[in-house]
This record gives C-alpha cells, structure tokens and sequence, in this order.
C-alpha cells in the first residue's frame, strides 16, 4: 500500500558526511517518513554510523557489491513501496523543515526541486584559496569561538542542539545548480522554459510514482554524472511539471573532489545521453558544460528558435545535432 514517503539515499565511503546528515534528519518537523540507505560497497564505518541513527530514525539500511549510483537508487527505489519519493545525497545536510515542505507540495505528475546550498563542515587539504579565506572571513564576522584549522568545524551534536546557529555560521551560499537566472527570467513554475527537467537532481527533488518498475535509473550511468539529469528528463517526457521551491533546503558539505575523473565520467555520459534521447534540447543542452558555456536563459532562447524553424525533425535540425555532438568537451 502506498502511503508513505520515503528518502532515497545511496553512500560510498562517505561516513563523516552521512553522520552529519542524518543527524539533520533527525529533528524533521515532520516524522511521517522513513529513508532507504543503500550501502553502495562502503569499506569504511557506513554501517556503524547508519546503526548509531536507528533508535532516532525510521532507516532501512541495504548493503549491496558497488554498482555504481544509478543502480543504488534503484536499489533502494526497489525497498520501499512509498509513492512519494525523495531523493538527498548522503552529504547534504536538510533543513528542519526539508521533509514537511516536500511533503506539502506532494502532488501527481509534479516534480519538486528544493534550494541546494553550500556548508563548510570540515577543514580538508583540497579546498580552493577561495574557500579558505571565506572560511576565516565567516569565523571571524561570526565571532566563533570554533578553531578554523580543527579537521571539523561541528559535529551531529551541534546539529540536533543548535542548528540554526550552525547553518547561519558555516553555510556559503547557493549552488549554481539551482538556476536562478532561469527561476528570474520564468518564475518558479518555469512557464516558458523549455528544459524544466535540467532543474532536477537526486540532490534535492521529490514525486510521485505510479508505479515501482517504469520508474527506475537506466544502469548504463555506472560512472559519475548525468543519471538524474536522465531521470529527470524521463520524468519530462512523461508529461510532469516542474517546480522549484526555493524552501526546501538542504546544505551541501563541501568535500575533496577529482575534476579530472569526473570530468571524463560526465563528457562520457552527456554523449549517451545525446545519443540515447536523439532529441534537440538534449544537445544543445549538453553545451552548456563546453569551453564556451552558455547560460540555460540563452539556451532557451535559441532552442525557441529552432524549434520554431525546423518545425520538429528536419535536415537542419539534424545538421545542428552533428554540429553540436562536435563541440562537447
């Protein structure tokens, strides 16, 4: 019976992260839901810290073999039978309100995007300058009494005891996955938009299935990148709206990264995923992660005019297709 909601959460090695965000979920306003913890092969503490939370929280814990991101959100996709789903990455720490806003806009054929924003949880080698001199910057406008070199700047205690003072001190700013400059131009409900599904991300976004089968991750996505732009799009072609929602919030924990592999990873998958759709807006989309990036406001405009144009598939159509295949990174 479907009547409940569920957060999908795959992890991979990340414990000091997935501690931290549960911990945010554990003083939800709202308490109608559980979370599917898919254990994507962890060699580290995963299972302890998920162990430590199950006294706190309603938690299915699944371990399987690494497969890779979009077969763990499969996976866990596959242990609930909720029909309202949200997805949050195991290193985004939610809002006290995440859950209730989520669930209020709870709705058929409608995906819901929150705001992702950016917290410092830990001092690590690999942060920029940038991210550095901010870090001090806030200490010292915030008067903390917290040592900007300790590895960890707060912990699951400081969390559930003082949230907001730990959100207001160490959080940075928006990502720039959020679109703004799209939300600006086309409003919440992105009336005139035509890549709504470029809003969502597994990182913050909720629906509702019908079913459990036809709503699954294509596993071809094994590397980084592109799976919940994927999904996303499938959702599009099924015919749900979008909307962003600027209230449910999560906070990213910025983290060590390798560019290089990733970027590989994803010039991989936007080919697939080009190829695999054959469509238009997926191309010219995907040029927006090329040397020469263009805003999705601009990109909009000129899919209007193509499409207004070609009227649908047409040579020149495909002649753009093959010249944009050409320009991906």
């Amino acid at each position: 019976m479907y009547n409940k909601t569920s957060v999908i959460m795959p992890t991979y090695n990340r414990s000091i992260y997935l501690n931290l965000t549960l911990a945010g979920f554990t003083i939800q306003t709202s308490k109608d839901f559980n979370i599917i913890i898919v254990d994507d092969g962890s060699v580290d503490n995963t299972k302890e810290v998920v162990d430590a939370y199950k006294d706190k929280l309603n938690i299915v814990y699944v371990y399987q073999e690494n497969m890779g991101r979009s077969k763990a959100r499969n996976t866990g996709l596959k242990y609930t039978n909720a029909n309202h789903i949200i997805f949050c990455d195991d290193d985004r720490i939610p809002n006290k309100n995440f859950i209730e806003i989520h669930q209020a806009y709870k709705s058929q054929m409608l995906v819901v995007v929150g705001m992702k924003e950016m917290i410092m949880a830990r001092y690590h080698s690999q942060l920029t300058w940038k991210e550095k001199s901010l870090m001090i910057l806030i200490q010292q406008l915030k008067k903390s009494n917290r040592d900007v070199f300790k590895e960890d700047f707060f912990d699951e205690r400081d969390i559930i005891i003082d949230f907001e003072n730990i959100i207001n001190t160490f959080s940075i700013g928006i990502s720039t996955d959020n679109y703004r400059d799209v939300v600006e131009e086309y409003g919440n409900n992105l009336v005139g938009f035509h890549f709504p599904w470029v809003t969502g991300t597994t990182a913050n976004m909720s629906y509702v299935r019908e079913n459990i089968e036809d709503f699954l991750f294509d596993e071809n996505y094994a590397s980084w990148g592109m799976e919940d732009t994927d999904y996303s799009y499938m959702l599009y072609r099924r015919g749900y709206q979008f909307k962003m929602i600027d209230d449910a919030v999560n906070y990213h924990q910025i983290h060590p990264s390798n560019f290089s592999l990733e970027k590989d990873s994803l010039n991989k998958n936007i080919k697939y995923f080009c190829h695999k759709y054959d469509d238009i807006s997926c191309y010219l989309f995907a040029n927006i992660f090329g040397v020469k990036r263009i805003s999705m406001v601009d990109l909009n405009k000129l899919c209007q005019v193509v499409t207004e144009k070609t009227g649908g598939r047409s040579p020149i159509e495909e002649t753009l297709k093959k010249l944009l295949t050409n320009t991906l990174y």
